[in-house]
């Protein structure tokens, strides 16, 4: 199995009750959109949100994404769709939150703090 894809995902502003913001993946390929924050039962906070790709091209391929193919990357519990992001919180180096990032180029694990 290969080395998981990272990227990081930075807040550029934030409006009501959401954050913007946007993520560069390895490739280059850029996208932004919209999380919202979300508190789990044990008072923690979590986030979700679906992101759109930059370039038309990108945006095209990433619209024919199938969310019943799911990739083997993600697990057969997961219930992540195509272009949603979902960040947990997470206790490790400088990150406060991972997740993951599913495009028409993979299955990425996205920090964020």
């Amino acid at each position: 199995m290969s080395e998981p894809n990272n990227s990081k995902f930075f807040v550029t502003g934030r409006s009501g009750g959401h954050y913007e913001g946007s993520i560069q993946l390895p490739s280059g390929t850029k996208y932004s959109g919209r999380i919202y924050a979300n508190v789990r039962k044990d008072g923690g906070t979590w986030y979700r949100g679906d992101l759109t790709a930059q370039e038309p091209a990108r945006f095209n391929q990433d619209a024919r994404l199938d969310a019943n193919a799911r990739p083997a990357a993600l697990g057969e519990q997961s219930t992540l769709k195509p272009l949603e992001l979902r960040m947990n919180p997470w206790q490790g180096g400088k990150a406060t939150h991972i997740g993951n990032l599913w495009t028409s180029e993979g299955v990425f694990t996205v920090f964020a703090n």
